[in-house]
């Protein structure tokens, strides 16, 4: 079999959540040479998630290693999607376009990633990791990196 079988089907979903947006984002900002190079590093990180990581969260020994790659990279997505956001905002707000013209869709449909790589990693650490790979453990870090999102912002604009 290509992944154990009690958590294949968290494997295939996180595969296919990964694939989907990869090939989401490349349809919207498509990879050229003389295109912009803020976007090789979402197309190099959609490839890790949807061919390495799947493999590396099938052995206990590469787990962790794929549940920090998946995190992470859900954290910067989410950061970039959302400045993107900020800085285009209309003079008014409507909930049509927060919910049909915004980023928040796209940022509803990476979150998941967050929660099925917790259960893959639980089934690898049933016990748990102690005080790391908790729910605040990642809010944390994607205050932490926003700030330092944020300060690069200011520091390079």
């Amino acid at each position: 079999m290509l992944f154990n079988k009690k958590i294949r089907g968290s494997i295939w979903a996180l595969i296919l959540l990964s694939l989907g947006g990869w090939l989401l984002h490349n349809k919207i900002h498509p990879l050229s040479a003389d295109g912009n190079p803020a976007f090789y590093l979402p197309f190099i990180l959609g490839i890790l998630n949807f061919i390495l990581v799947p493999i590396c969260f099938n052995f206990k020994r590469t787990a962790i290693l794929a549940y920090l790659i998946n995190g992470f990279s859900v954290i910067l997505g989410t950061i970039t999607m959302l400045h993107i956001n900020l800085v285009a905002l209309p003079t008014t707000l409507t909930v049509k376009y927060i919910f049909l013209n915004s980023n928040l869709p796209y940022i509803c449909l990476l979150l998941p990633k967050l929660f099925i790589a917790q259960t893959i990693l639980q089934f690898h650490y049933p016990t748990g990791t102690g005080r790391l790979f908790t729910s605040f453990w990642w809010f944390k870090h994607f205050i932490y990196v926003s700030i330092v999102y944020i300060l690069g912002q200011i520091l390079w604009s």
